[in-house]
């Protein structure tokens, strides 16, 4: 099932169409939210970012930095991903970690080093995070799908992503665009861009269902508002 899903998509990219030119909303698949939404996170999540005061979120714990649709876990015992372990690199025993609540930032990531400079705790994170997981939201992807009359679902995103001013542009990369919730079929190579810290607050519908990618990132479908996509 997994090879003729591969070959379908192959061969549906050989005669991609256009994507018309909007702001609005996209969709962004497992990897792309990835690249997207989850590295900003935990960039400005790390206790190594705030120790190097490059965190915009060094004064924000307990506040919400992001939509409350959102919420993101480090769970290293899970047994379904490659990331599992028992302890951190510095010999201590890992637990599940919720990183992101509802919104709301629960902790900065920190090793023993970063805690002693920072004068906090460990949370046992050297190494890592070790198995990220997006909790799913109450969305179907057919109402996803029906947010906009036409939506792009960026299946892979490659470009520039600029941590620490949120920039954010590149490719949508073996994508398609849906119309009226009808798939018209791949589309060429479309720009998208915006900013992480405009679009943090955006994530308008979060999906029912969980996928891996990478063996150590588990994600629903996420839609995601505000964004710039420039049809080739």
């Amino acid at each position: 099932r997994q090879v003729a899903a591969f070959v379908a998509k192959v061969l549906a990219n050989l005669q991609p169409g256009k994507c018309p030119t909007y702001k609005g909303t996209i969709l962004l698949s497992p990897n792309a939210a990835s690249d997207i939404l989850t590295d900003f996170v935990i960039f400005h999540a790390s206790g190594r970012s705030v120790m190097d005061h490059k965190s915009r979120w060094e004064k924000s714990v307990n506040s919400r930095v992001i939509s409350s649709k959102f919420s993101l876990s480090d769970q290293p015992h899970r047994k379904d991903m490659i990331g599992t372990t028992s302890y951190d690199r510095d010999g201590l025993p890992t637990r599940d970690l919720r990183i992101i609540d509802d919104g709301k930032l629960n902790v900065h990531l920190a090793d023993c080093y970063v805690a002693k400079r920072l004068k906090s705790s460990s949370t046992a994170s050297a190494g890592g995070p070790f198995n990220l997981a997006v909790h799913p939201g109450d969305a179907s992807l057919d109402q996803m799908l029906r947010l906009r009359k036409d939506i792009l679902y960026v299946d892979r995103f490659s470009g520039n992503i600029d941590e620490i001013s949120g920039t954010c542009s590149g490719v949508a990369k073996t994508s398609k665009l849906f119309t009226d919730g009808e798939s018209r079929g791949a589309v060429g190579e479309t720009m998208i861009a915006g900013n992480f810290f405009d679009l943090a607050d955006q994530i308008v519908a979060v999906g029912r269902y969980t996928h891996i990618v990478y063996g150590r990132f588990c994600c629903p479908v996420i839609a995601l508002d505000g964004v710039s996509v420039s049809g080739q």
